[in-house]
């Protein structure tokens, strides 16, 4: 590299190695590190790029080498001092209340043992740790905000300290109870005063200053929300040192943040409480700052995974879905369940085991608190939307229905080589921006695996399973509901898999989201690059399913969205 040899030729190098092809973590750190490269190998600033090159050499080393990774975990692990932080976390967190004893007779989940705390990190997540201003482990249980701030305002620990103050945000967005669901192991950076981030202007407005953090985090990065923070502040409480009495944190993973409102969080000097408030997204602070964090996964042990699997059937449910393709022909052969994608390759229908093999502990419980009545989709991804279309409005099942309907947007437009002026469906956009997007095409998604594509060909995800759109949803932009479910790890539907969850109710003669009972439904993963998001619903006087669009501000008292988790 350094006598001259192009970065290009040595991509692709990397990618026609059997390493490549045959070690998944070898390609996962290519497609990582790929663009990262290519910039640096293209730009005049030789000293970073050999650093880069230095970084993907040791990280390649670790994906060759599973030992090499072990060792250096353990040595972040010391270095961290992770072990003594578990214990600190433990008294924590049955100081303020939260471990109860006996947690059986509360039906509380079980805290995790050190093992599995630790275990719950990556090797790419200690090493960014490792970076913060002070890596800090907490332990946060899965209960409601209201819970946390009981357990703060129970054991005050600083002299004349008041109750905690919440804005109302906090209380109409909060959920669960003092039952413990389950435990969120997570490292944040736990500096008492944050140092302003490198590349965060303070100039600027909220809304601008989050917009360049998240663009600007490095893989595994994450934010911070209000109950790993409120756990932070008990660390420093029961020390009678509170966090940020010169600063605030913006909260800028919460599920509050929406286009109208800013979380912040601090201590208030003048009224002696921690005090969870908001902001104008429009306002300017220099006081505000971010604090950075790894990990959150929910950690179940075997046993409480296993249950959580049998509540929702997911052997049954699997089988019931093979048998839907092969209803309405979108697969021939029930035992081995294919499709031809718009590339014209064969892609093999997931396994059961695979599908199991997704079921983390995270996503057990993304699921059993978010989603309502369970039902598991299989959607052949890779077929054009057409030809999906076009299979899902047969008349089969026990519901007369007519053709799908999609006269307000191109069916053709998640096909490859359109035209500069030709509508086109991109997938996963991160934001609602005709240029900024940040989606992909289908042609871009289905090959791989990894990333917003669930298996080669294939989308697969649980999604609430209600005849009509969750209330909780309702009235609500495109915009904000992106937010609230990006902040909560959720994601929406595509039109593909809308259609695949509407032949459900086909066969069962029950039309999903018909519009006459209030069900819009937006179709959060998609959006079209003319400026619109696909929504859908059954129009009974018609007796069709209909693919529709609407503007991402736009809001509607009968539009709201159904919550899937991705496996």
């Amino acid at each position: 590299i350094g006598s001259g040899v192009n970065i290009d030729q040595f991509i692709s190098k990397l990618e026609s190695s059997d390493a490549y092809q045959s070690n998944k973590a070898v390609r996962k750190l290519v497609s990582d590190s790929r663009q990262v490269l290519i910039d640096l190998g293209h730009g005049n600033d030789g000293e970073a790029f050999k650093a880069e090159l230095r970084k993907f050499n040791d990280r390649l080393d670790v994906a060759l080498n599973p030992n090499v990774a072990k060792v250096r975990k353990i040595e972040l692990v010391r270095e961290m001092n992770l072990e003594r932080q578990y214990m600190r976390c433990v008294d924590t967190v049955f100081m303020f209340g939260l471990l109860r004893n006996n947690p059986d007779s509360y039906g509380d989940a079980h805290l995790p043992l050190i093992e599995e705390t630790l275990d719950s990190f990556t090797l790419d997540m200690l090493e960014l740790a490792a970076t913060f201003q002070e890596p800090t482990l907490l332990l946060v249980p899965e209960t409601s905000f209201a819970a946390k701030v009981k357990a703060i305002d129970n054991h005050r620990s600083m002299k004349s300290q008041s109750e905690t103050y919440q804005a109302d945000l906090y209380k109409k967005s909060d959920s669960g109870s003092e039952k413990i669901a389950g435990w969120r192991a997570v490292i944040v950076d736990g500096a008492k005063e944050m140092e302003l981030k490198e590349g965060d202007d303070v100039k600027q407005r909220f809304d601008k200053r989050i917009e360049a953090r998240k663009a600007g985090r490095r893989p595994e990065e994450k934010g911070m929300d209000r109950h790993a923070y409120a756990l932070l502040m008990m660390e420093y409480l029961r020390k009678g040192e509170p966090i940020d009495e010169d600063t605030y944190t913006l909260l800028d993973d919460d599920p509050a943040m929406s286009a109208s409102d800013m979380p912040g969080v601090g201590w208030d000097y003048g009224s002696r409480q921690v005090a969870f408030g908001a902001g104008d997204p429009g306002s300017v602070n220099d006081h505000a700052r971010f604090r950075s964090s790894v990990g959150g996964d929910v950690l179940l042990n075997a046993v409480e995974a296993s249950e959580t699997v049998e509540k929702f059937n997911l052997a049954e449910q699997y089988e019931k879905r093979i048998e839907t393709l092969t209803t309405f022909g979108f697969v021939e052969n029930p035992l081995n369940p294919s499709i031809q994608g718009i590339d014209h390759m064969i892609y093999l229908a997931p396994t059961l085991e695979q599908i199991k093999e997704r079921l983390t502990p995270e996503k057990l419980k993304l699921i059993e608190t978010h989603i309502k009545n369970p039902m598991l989709l299989l959607v052949p991804f890779a077929m054009p939307l057409r030809t999906i279309a076009e299979k899902a409005g047969q008349k089969k099942g026990k519901l007369d229905q007519n053709p799908v309907n999609a006269e307000n947007y191109d069916i053709d437009s998640d096909l490859p080589d359109r035209g500069e002026d030709d509508e086109e469906l991109i997938y996963f956009p991160g934001k609602f921006d005709q240029v900024y997007h940040g989606g992909l095409s289908k042609s871009e998604i289905i090959g791989t695996e990894g990333g917003p594509n669930s298996f080669p060909g294939w989308q697969v995800l649980v999604v609430d399973g209600t005849e009509t759109i969750p209330e909780d949803t309702l009235n609500k932009s495109a915009i904000e509901l992106q937010a609230e479910f990006d902040a909560l790890g959720l994601s929406g539907l595509t039109p593909e898999e809308w259609l695949l969850f509407h032949i459900e109710g086909v066969l069962k003669g029950i039309p999903f989201d018909d519009y006459t009972k209030n069900s819009y439904c937006w179709n959060l993963a998609s959006y079209l690059k003319g400026g619109s998001v696909p929504d859908t619903f059954w129009d009974p006087e018609g007796s069709e399913a209909y693919l529709d669009c609407g503007l991402p501000p736009d809001s509607d008292e009968d539009l709201g969205s159904r919550r899937a988790v991705r496996l």
